[in-house]
């Protein structure tokens, strides 16, 4: 793991501490029990049973039933805790990372993969849940288990303990062969993973675009390609751990046989007992429990390290929202733009654009496709900040504004506009859970769609489908404004808002936003000439810079 990610993952558990420490005692607790099962076995062994005592017998009996059932107890309770404080984190994780995508600029979303994105924030995050599950939950109960056991075998018997050394440089040349091997595969799995993660997004997303297109044929190609692939990467992956895992076993099998051999001519010669070869072959059966879960863990700890790295450049890497001011005084929609120059790379829009809107105004914008319009609403949302110039709310800079309270005073309608499976109330309501009834149907009524929504089979309640199916394109559209006008913003950004509407629905709509009180500032960016003839004012984008169109001056109801 990088050493970024290895910080960013013990900043998880700040606060934890005593949760840690729970656990760094129990599974200490543990190990002392597991150590007292053979050393209680070789007493009744060497001692009870050759002086045929059976009171003491029956002690050591009972006192190694009560130590297994204390060893699951404690393991139930370290298991426990360990899944809170992994989940605990986890959870911190996740909020980190929506913290991430929402404070990530547009420019920064506007080069992402949508289904990258999505694989990252949910199944990374749970693999590094995992991963902390495992690394609290089994490695460090085993890694203490093991430990003490090993102490145990070398107080037992220090020449078996001895011999079962011999068996140690075979393991680590498994582990850094085998091991490292299966290690690589997992990188070559995710990244088959993301490829059929992209591609299923793709088809879940364009179906209609599929069919329209007559391209089933390549799609299902495609589509079996990557899930082709996802097996391949899968069987290699999985091959790798299972045959690191077998032979790793079989090698650590062979310690039944170096006991048998070693301890058996111990015995015959008079070096030790049968009740210490006993106990300590007890000890090495124990042994083999918590060896076997270090060896389970490693494939799933490096899908975790793999998993936290990813992570990690989410929430590391990218640039954040161009503005990070605190002010959140009350806007009446009065904005100016001074001297802005602002373009992507490659491609300038503007240089020296200049523009003051008041409040309450209503001002067109036209221009050619790719002057920059809807650029120019985005700077307005304080998405992008210019590369020169400034831009003021009611007097006051953009730098010194909160950009989230901005945005909740100025609201946007974009020309093809987003609707989310759920109702006709829940769309309209998004984004103000405060709001009531009453007043969703307050800015549906100014929006003209109170009479449509109402004939709907169900008003209200009626379920749009995914990206409004079920709706006519007007009437999408008549929702997406009343979903602006919820909470009465003082600035109506309408990026080309009429494309569904006829030239009678345009004039209702403009109607019921002039009627509002107050009535929102309104920029107007559309090349209908019926709906710029009732803007106050209409501007043209030429040469980056804002212009009057024809005279300057169209006024409301001059078509």
């Amino acid at each position: 793991m990088i050493p970024r990610a290895r910080k960013r993952f013990k900043a998880l558990f700040r606060g934890g501490a005593p949760a840690l420490a729970l656990l760094a005692v129990g599974a200490g607790l543990q190990a002392g029990v597991n150590v007292g099962i053979p050393l209680l076995a070789r007493d009744a062994l060497d001692g009870a049973i050759p002086a045929k005592a059976f009171g003491r017998l029956a002690l050591a009996g009972a006192g190694i039933a009560a130590l297994y059932l204390l060893n699951g107890a404690i393991g139930v309770g370290l298991r426990w805790v360990a899944l809170k404080s992994a989940r605990a984190a986890a959870a911190r994780l996740r909020n980190d990372a929506v913290d991430a995508i929402l404070s990530r600029s547009r420019a920064w979303h506007a080069q992402q993969d949508p289904a990258l994105l999505h694989t990252v924030i949910v199944q990374d995050t749970e693999r590094a849940g995992n991963y902390f599950d495992i690394l609290l939950g089994q490695l460090l109960p085993a890694l203490t288990i093991s430990c003490a056991l090993l102490v145990a075998l070398l107080l037992l018997d220090f020449r078996l303990f001895l011999l079962l050394g011999t068996l140690v440089p075979p393991l680590l040349l498994i582990r850094s062969t085998l091991g490292k091997s299966a290690k690589r595969r997992i990188p070559l799995f995710r990244a088959a993973f993301e490829r059929y993660a992209k591609a299923t997004h793709f088809l879940v997303h364009a179906l209609d675009l599929v069919r329209t297109r007559s391209a089933e044929g390549p799609e299902t190609a495609r589509q079996f390609g990557a899930i082709e692939g996802l097996r391949d990467a899968g069987v290699r992956a999985s091959f790798g751990i299972a045959a690191y895992t077998q032979i790793h076993n079989a090698v650590v099998a062979l310690s039944g046989v170096v006991i048998l051999v070693g301890g058996g001519m111990a015995v015959a010669t008079g070096r030790t007992t049968a009740g210490a070869l006993l106990s300590f072959y007890a000890a090495v059966s124990l042994l083999k429990t918590p060896a076997q879960t270090l060896l389970s863990c490693a494939a799933q700890l490096s899908e975790g390290e793999a998993a936290l790295e990813s992570i990690d450049r989410l929430l590391s890497e990218g640039e954040c929202e161009p503005y990070r001011g605190t002010g959140r005084p009350e806007l009446t929609g009065a904005v100016r733009i001074s001297g802005v120059s602002f373009g992507f790379p490659g491609r300038p829009l503007f240089s020296g654009l200049d523009l003051a809107l008041r409040a309450g105004e209503v001002v067109g914008i036209v221009g050619p496709n790719g002057s920059g319009k809807s650029t120019l609403i985005e700077l307005l949302l304080a998405h992008y900040r210019p590369d020169a110039g400034s831009l003021s709310a009611d007097s006051h800079t953009y730098d010194t504004l909160d950009p989230r309270r901005l945005r909740r005073a100025f609201s946007v309608l974009r020309q093809d506009p987003y609707l989310f499976p759920g109702s006709v109330a829940e769309n309209i309501g998004y984004g103000r859970p405060e709001a009531s009834f009453e007043e969703i149907l307050e800015a549906a009524r100014h929006a003209g769609a109170d009479v449509f929504v109402g004939q709907l089979p169900q008003a209200f309640d009626t379920p749009v489908g995914e990206r409004g199916a079920l709706l006519s394109g007007g009437q999408r559209q008549r929702i997406a404004l009343a979903r602006a006008l919820l909470g009465k913003p003082s600035l109506l950004l309408l990026d080309e808002p009429t494309n569904h509407l006829d030239e009678s629905a345009v004039r209702g709509v403009m109607s019921g936003l002039r009627a509002m009180r107050p009535p929102p500032a309104i920029l107007l960016v559309s090349h209908h000439r019926e709906i710029l003839g009732l803007c106050d004012r209409v501007l043209a984008l030429a040469d980056g810079c804002l212009v009057p169109a024809g005279d300057g001056t169209i006024g409301p109801g001059n078509g």
